[in-house]
């Protein structure tokens, strides 16, 4: 289950324990407003290329050292379980040759510190491009 803490080997890094402390922290409902200080990537916002099949994702960084898992569905709050890319960096490009124009996508992120992975991100959307409207000249 995404967001859920995993029980972990005895050996912990200094980065897994923060991350589990976190991420306990979190479970408690102390996370108020956009602040990040529990793990959780915010601030995702997403931008249509103008393209079809093209959509780019940012988001703000919680925790140094974190890798990110991207998830994406095609109505609000349904994204996959399975995620549909990584990332080392806080901005992600969906160029996946299935997206359809005209569809609007939505997307989260979790981050994975120390094998755990985070509570998902705020939720963002975006329209792909409508392939009728792509400015095609024929000459």
């Amino acid at each position: 289950m995404r967001g859920a803490m995993k029980t972990i080997g005895r050996a912990m890094s200094a980065a897994a324990v923060l991350w589990l402390t976190a991420c306990a922290a979190a479970s408690t409902g102390t996370q108020t407003g956009t602040g990040n200080s529990k793990g959780t990537p915010t601030d995702l916002a997403a931008t249509p290329s103008t393209t079809v099949t093209s959509v780019s994702l940012t988001w703000t960084e919680p925790l140094p050292g974190a890798t990110y898992r991207v998830y994406r569905g095609t109505a609000s709050g349904q994204e996959s379980s399975t995620p549909i890319g990584t990332a080392t960096t806080t901005a992600y490009t969906d160029t996946d040759p299935t997206l359809v124009g005209a569809t609007t996508y939505y997307y989260d992120v979790t981050a994975v510190v120390g094998g755990t992975e985070s509570n998902p991100s705020n939720q963002t959307s975006a329209t792909t491009a409508d392939p009728g409207t792509l400015g095609v000249t024929i000459q």
